[in-house]
């Protein structure tokens, strides 16, 4: 009987081991698993890497999590914060559609972003127009009342280079000499 007392706290210490280590392993899983996603969206990058070590090359898991920290640890140089967002700008001949989406391209990358800060980063890299000072009135309160006022805006910006299209394709066609009538050369007459 004592045996079997002295066996049963030994097992549920072993057992406590075992489950610490096995947190242990989920914590650097779910750090290793957020940290592949990222790199994965750099087209595959990850994916690419895995599928190019040696068949065998890891039988444990940290192994696998140190070769990919020590293999990506210079891109970790190149993860953005939300400050990094206000320095996103509108360029000069950028249109509305093209800044919003190389904005929302970068701030899908920063985890835990804040749709305030995302609101008011965005805002800011407008160029000085009268899109800029539409919204300066509005002061929408968030992305959706942003978002519509910026689809409201981009719909004038693709109907007037549509209209800019269809102008110099008409002006090319009317530039063009006609087959069916003489060029007018005139003669001077003495």
């Amino acid at each position: 009987m004592t045996s079997n007392n002295r066996s049963r706290p030994m097992s549920q210490r072993r057992l406590g081991m075992m489950m610490t280590k096995i947190l242990g392993m989920m914590e650097l899983l779910l750090k290793l698993r957020k940290r592949i996603l990222t790199i994965m969206q750099d087209h595959g990058l990850a994916l690419e890497w895995f599928y190019s070590l040696p068949p065998d090359s890891i039988s444990r898991f940290q192994e696998l999590a140190k070769q990919f920290e020590d293999h990506f640890a210079a891109s970790a140089i190149y993860l953005h914060d939300s400050d990094y967002l206000i320095t996103i700008k509108q360029g000069p001949q950028e249109s509305l559609k093209d800044y919003i989406t190389h904005f929302t391209k970068v701030a899908m990358r920063i985890p835990d972003l804040h749709p305030e800060v995302h609101l008011h980063a965005i805002k800011s890299g407008f160029r000085p127009g009268k899109f800029q000072e539409a919204i300066a009135v509005a002061k929408p309160k968030t992305l959706a009342e942003f978002r519509e006022k910026a689809k409201g805006q981009i719909d004038i910006e693709e109907l007037r280079q549509a209209r800019k299209t269809d102008k110099s394709s008409t002006t090319k066609d009317d530039d063009k000499p006609r087959d069916n009538k003489k060029t007018f050369k005139p003669v001077p007459r003495y």
